[in-house]
């Protein structure tokens, strides 16, 4: 039986797998990326892991939370650098594939069923035209999914580190704000894990709401982000919620400025893990209506279907559709 290994690798998280040649999850672990020195390192904890050190895999594909070219990548949020010559040798590794997490996310999204899909906006799905992906996590990811004849194409992006663009005088002072504070304001400044706490602590100096000691206890003894998103969910106005409210409507205003530039009329699909897990606050008005208000585009903006994505291991089921696919080319 051919074994496969596949991997989503993130800034803060790592997930493996092992499937056979049909691509059936054999077994699968979670790791936090930052507890290892490098990406050789966590590969050979796995397989430690699974008892599977001497193994020799037909084929693996690793997504990576960054660029990838000619068989090389870094993850933007890990001082990781991973060639895919040098796992393969080191690891008994037949086929190696590196790609994008988001464009191994995109191969994902055609099979996923309706219960596994919220919809935000409904509109007719043209079956061979483009589909947009999105998603926030530790980083922004996008990504464009291309008919190519039976199947898709995934086009991975660094769209992620686009310029912020403001859109009303609040937003406008939080982007005189960051301006002091990075060379750089992108998207992913706002729209990640850290780009949460960076508008709370933006709100916290503009809103007359009371900072609440509860939350700010949480926020020192764990992870900050997801504070302030359990926070968020209370249904009395506090600084936490006005933060994932300006947060979803940013969201909002950049799928719809992605979606411009591909019209996406076989759908747009927002995933990560900050959207699965908040996904009541992206059902109310604040990110359909940052997503349609592009002036003249507005009636456009409305014939893309648009849905967020409930799980949270499309990038390790893309990746294992990958390894199998590497079996073949």
């Amino acid at each position: 039986m051919s074994m496969l290994l596949a991997g989503d690798l993130g800034g803060t998280k790592a997930l493996f797998s092992l499937i056979d040649g049909r691509g059936q999850r054999l077994e699968q672990k979670r790791y936090e990326s930052t507890l290892f020195s490098g990406f050789d390192a966590l590969l050979a904890h796995f397989l430690k892991d699974i008892d599977l050190v001497d193994q020799t895999f037909a084929s693996a594909c690793f997504a990576v939370a960054g660029p990838v070219q000619h068989g090389h990548a870094h993850i933007t949020n890990l001082p990781w650098q991973i060639d895919a010559a040098a796992l393969s040798s080191q690891f008994a590794i037949d086929r190696l594939r590196l790609v994008n997490d988001f464009a191994a996310l995109a191969q994902c999204i055609p099979t996923l069923v309706d219960d596994e899909l919220l919809c935000l906006q409904a509109a007719p799905v043209h079956a061979i035209e483009p589909k947009l992906v999105i998603g926030a996590g530790t980083g922004l990811g996008q990504a464009i999914l291309l008919a190519d004849g039976d199947s898709w194409r995934g086009l991975s992006t660094e769209a992620g580190h686009m310029d912020f663009a403001p859109n009303d005088p609040l937003q406008d002072r939080l982007l005189s704000w960051l301006r002091d504070r990075f060379d750089h304001v992108s998207v992913e400044r706002v729209l990640s894990g850290s780009g949460l706490v960076t508008l709370y602590e933006f709100l916290r100096e503009y809103l007359p709401y009371q900072e609440d000691p509860a939350l700010c206890l949480a926020m020192s003894e764990g992870d900050p982000a997801a504070a302030i998103a359990r926070f968020a969910r209370q249904e009395q106005p506090s600084l936490a919620r006005k933060t994932m409210d300006l947060f979803v409507r940013l969201f909002g205003a950049q799928a719809g400025n992605a979606a411009l530039a591909c019209l996406p009329r076989g759908g747009v699909y927002i995933a990560g893990g900050i959207a699965a897990k908040n996904a009541d606050a992206f059902v109310g008005s604040h990110f359909i209506d940052a997503f349609s208000a592009k002036g003249r585009m507005c009636e456009l903006m409305q014939q893309f279907p648009v849905n967020l994505v409930l799980v949270q291991d499309c990038g390790l089921r893309g990746a294992e559709q990958l390894a199998v696919k590497a079996l073949y080319t």
